[in-house]
């Protein structure tokens, strides 16, 4: 009974030691195309704090853009406001 008492404590300190993980970051993908200003407001007001995009939308299958250097600089500065 004695040794059973003094397991128990041992593991209750020990796990009680243990710290909490850190809370890990929350994120989610949309295309380039999708991303809006209310999106974004309400992704943030979740909570969310990253979000992964992709420029899939203007590239054609043969993997060429379909957009000048220009228009796709102009679609990224438009998506970062």
């Amino acid at each position: 009974m004695t040794a059973l008492l003094l397991c128990s404590c041992i593991f209750y300190s020990k796990a009680k030691s243990q710290s909490v993980p850190q809370r890990l970051s929350l994120g989610f993908s949309i295309g380039i195309d999708k991303i809006s200003p209310e999106i974004l407001t309400k992704a943030k007001a979740n909570g969310v704090e990253y979000i992964e995009t992709s420029i899939n939308r203007y590239i054609d299958s043969a993997g060429n853009f379909l957009l000048t250097d220009d228009e796709m600089v102009e679609k990224v500065r438009a998506a970062k406001k």
